[in-house]
């Protein structure tokens, strides 16, 4: 429940402030036996009901540090004893209890260490009232009076009397050392609470998040035991919301690592951020609307949103060891395997049970009613092999058709998949692995049950069920704005993320075509699951060179798809080292107001996990820029961007070039077959030669060993066929043009992932070991028939010239 601030000044809260205090005094009844010692068992402080008593202006709270029995999950699951705050007289707490006050009230509080060893206590002081911004701390976790930290020594009582300050949401912790909150391990790393003081007219129906990390001593900060109000998912509170209904929520980061919290299916607005001893409210044009806020160690913020939809939906924290089921935690062994409870995940997920109002009405379902159009997409998940490049893993293959990429083509991420505002689109996606799989649309409105997260995305009904292997889904949306957004997995996404189940999304406006020109995307990965493994950019460590025009408008795209790095930083500069400009236009898919639009230097940017930015860039002048970005433990990926005077001409596909090449040949032997004197198309230099009317219908039946193998269709005989089959100059001729307009129309229907196919190679019987055993690539297929071919132009330019002619393309161009 929440509280009324008006009761709480005039007294009217005293009866429940009683009562609270009879139950907590109860609940020391319940102990737990650990060791020679009984311990209490700490309750999981959801902070819903302020602490301490607010009367005639002034709060008085008496708090105690003490030892605790903790079960971060299930009270039948492993538990912990940490160090825990508590209100004297009550159970202790985790977090701690919940300090709530006015602006400007005077606060009284105790602290009794009840710990066998010291602690400093930080965060019960006042909060500075000023205008200003205050300046950044290198650690925002530190304490900037050292006056302001409380010592307190095994069985004393601190006191200590301040104003609550400026309005925002804080917090106050201890530990056993004078260290900045970033290096608390151990059994204190729990010794933390919500300090909210609240502006005249603020809601009190907001809810308060306290996020923390149970790091064991000595242990791994990568394997944590992240919590929300003391509790790991799946045992995380379940909140019940209303479509249609405002929520505020404060977010206050008490552990020692940033967070990346991601909203799934809404935007939110972030309204303020802070830290220990500061916060800032934004004024409404510097709100941001976002799908994920960085949280930093020691930060808060405060959020609002309103569901529009009904269904199940998360938030949680994107970097993945903060999401996942911990494994080989030192004294907490939990099964760490799927179950459709946790659905592969644990730790900082919060679970959202979006009811429908009496008046609500899905809006996406509305939008695909409207519309008769609806675009549609095969997305097959399938295993990578390892190449010389990259090394083996699984890969989204996208396209429009059943058409599928050869194995060794298979991009390292994903291709973009763009769609179009306001039109239904069906994404199929096709699950080849030998492992179940998901795809989690992020960043886009859609319906619940396609969201993408097995056993919990849905509705009672319908649910987003977990893709066995050999099994499909379709997945539905409409997407409202355009923007740039992420697909994903969201199965074990640790593993599967890591393996390359990642893509670019991209919604443009009805109309616009994606042009890859202008457009460029830059997809930030790891290759692996390890926070040391490579940073990859579109999949790569080292990326090629990118071409660019001097005076073009260029969209770039960045993506952070990473598993651990939130604050990764990017830039582009030139060959000194300085920045360029560019100006900043959308983050999260959601374009920026004018007042943040702002052009500024490329450098100094950072994007955490599950977030994009969008950025317009010109380049000024000719010459060599550089675009990198670096992640911590001095990780780094780069590319060189080519600025030239014009535009050169793209490089065509593999598919591309070799049409270009096939029709080239093709077209100069169908010009010597057209102009080539008919009364000398029976020529032949000696008796024991073709003539000039075989030789070209011996290179054009050659080419159906490539058609016909690329479309599975019989292979031509060893002859070539009769010259007495072809009456005249003209047949020859036709059947020339046929023969490479057949293998052209193969080569498109294949296009550049059919051309990399396997097939039996018609000439391999030359080797009688191998015969009919021996493959090769459709691709290199056609390069030896177009080789052939041009064997056969050279030989017909003899003739030519033995009849004292010149071939059509040694003539003077006219």
């Amino acid at each position: 429940m929440g509280f009324s601030l008006i009761h709480r000044l005039d007294g009217g809260p005293t009866f429940i402030r009683r009562f609270a205090l009879l139950a907590g005094s109860l609940l020391l009844l319940s102990v737990t036996v650990v060791g020679d010692q009984n311990t209490p068992t700490a309750i999981c402080n959801d902070n819903r009901t302020p602490a301490g008593i607010l009367a005639h202006g002034a709060l008085q709270i008496h708090l105690e540090a003490r030892q605790a029995v903790w079960y971060p999950n299930r009270s039948d699951a492993a538990h912990l004893v940490v160090a825990a705050f508590g209100e004297e007289g009550h159970a202790p707490q985790i977090p701690g209890p919940l300090v709530r006050i006015p602006m400007r009230v005077e606060v009284s509080a105790t602290i009794r260490n009840s710990l066998d060893h010291t602690i400093y206590v930080h965060g019960l002081a006042s909060r500075p009232e000023t205008s200003l911004q205050p300046q950044a701390l290198a650690d925002p976790t530190t304490t900037a009076d050292a006056a302001a930290t409380l010592e307190v020594p095994v069985g004393a009582v601190r006191e200590v009397r301040f104003k609550s300050g400026a309005a925002g949401s804080y917090y106050y912790w201890a530990s056993n050392d004078r260290q900045s909150l970033l290096m608390r391990t151990g059994p204190d790393s729990m010794l933390s609470g919500a300090f909210v003081v609240d502006a005249p007219g603020a809601h009190d129906s907001d809810r308060v998040f306290v996020v923390n990390t149970w790091v064991p001593a000595g242990g791994n900060a990568f394997h944590p035991l992240p919590t929300i109000n003391g509790k790991s998912w799946p045992d995380t509170e379940r909140l019940v919301l209303k479509v249609g209904e405002p929520i505020r929520w404060r977010w206050i980061n008490t552990s020692d690592s940033d967070h990346a919290m991601h909203l799934h299916g809404f935007y939110f607005q972030v309204n303020g951020v802070g830290d220990q001893d500061h916060f800032q409210e934004f004024a409404r044009l510097e709100r941001l609307t976002v799908v994920t806020q960085e949280m930093l160690p020691g930060g808060t913020f405060n959020m609002t949103w309103v569901p529009e939809r009904s269904g199940h939906w998360l938030m949680h924290c994107h970097m993945t060891f903060h999401m996942m089921q911990p494994e080989n935690l030192p004294g907490y062994a939990i099964a760490a395997h799927y179950t459709p409870e946790n659905a592969g995940m644990g730790g900082l997920v919060l679970g959202l049970d979006v009811q429908p109002s009496s008046n609500s009405a899905s809006t996406a379902s509305n939008a695909m009613a409207a519309s008769s159009s609806v675009h549609k997409f095969r997305l097959v998940v399938r295993e990578r092999p390892g190449s010389s490049r990259y090394f083996g893993g699984f890969s989204y293959d996208l396209s429009e058709s059943a058409t599928e990429t050869s194995p060794t083509a298979l991009p390292p991420v994903g291709s973009p998949l763009v769609l179009t505002r306001g039109e239904p689109a069906e994404i199929e996606v096709i699950n080849e692995l030998k492992e179940p799989t998901t795809v989690h649309w992020h960043g886009i409105e859609l319906e619940s049950p396609y969201d993408g997260v097995p056993d919990w995305s849905g509705t009672g009904t319908q649910t987003t069920p977990a893709i066995a292997p050999g099994h499909s889904f379709v997945a539905h949306m409409t997407p409202p704005r355009t923007g740039t957004f992420i697909y994903h997995s969201h199965w074990h996404e640790q593993k599967q993320l890591g393996e390359g189940l990642t893509g670019p999304l991209v919604v443009l406006e009805p109309g616009a075509k994606f042009d890859p020109a202008t457009d460029k995307i830059f997809l930030f990965s790891r290759d692996g699951v390890e926070s040391n493994e490579p940073l990859l950019m579109n999949g790569s460590p080292q990326p090629a060179p990118i071409a660019l025009v001097v005076g073009t408008t260029y969209r770039m795209r960045f993506i952070n798809i990473t598993p651990v790095d939130s604050d990764l930083t990017y830039s582009i500069v030139d060959a000194s080292g300085a920045p360029v400009s560019w100006r900043a236009i959308a983050k999260d898919g959601q374009d920026l107001p004018q007042e943040q639009a702002t052009t500024k230097k490329t450098s100094g940017d950072t994007i955490t996990v599950g977030e994009t930015r969008d950025y317009s860039f010109t380049p000024n002048q000719v010459g060599e820029l550089y675009l990198q970005a670096a992640a911590f433990q001095r990780m780094w990926v780069k590319t060189t961007l080519n600025i030239g005077p014009q535009a050169l001409r793209p490089l065509a596909s593999p598919s591309a070039t070799l049409l270009d090449q096939w029709n080239e040949i093709g077209r100069k032997l169908i010009a010597m077959a057209e102009d080539f004197p008919e009364d000398k198309y029976d020529y032949k230099p000696a008796a024991n030669m073709r003539s000039f009317a075989e030789r070209l219908i011996h290179g054009a039946s050659a080419n159906y060993f490539f058609t016909n193998s690329a479309l599975g269709q019989k292979l031509p005989g060893d002859e070539d066929p009769p010259r007495a089959q072809f009456k005249n100059k003209a047949a020859v001729v036709e059947y020339v043009k046929k023969s490479f307009a057949d293998g052209a129309a193969a080569i498109k229907s294949k296009g550049d992932s059919g051309i990399s196919d396997a097939v039996v190679d018609p000439f391999g019987y030359d080797d009688p070991q191998h015969a009919g055993k021996a493959q090769i690539r459709l691709s290199d297929l056609a390069h030896n028939l177009v080789e052939h071919s041009g064997e056969v132009y050279g030989q017909l330019s003899v003739y030519y010239r033995v009849v004292g002619m010149t071939p059509p393309e040694s003539r003077p161009k006219k």
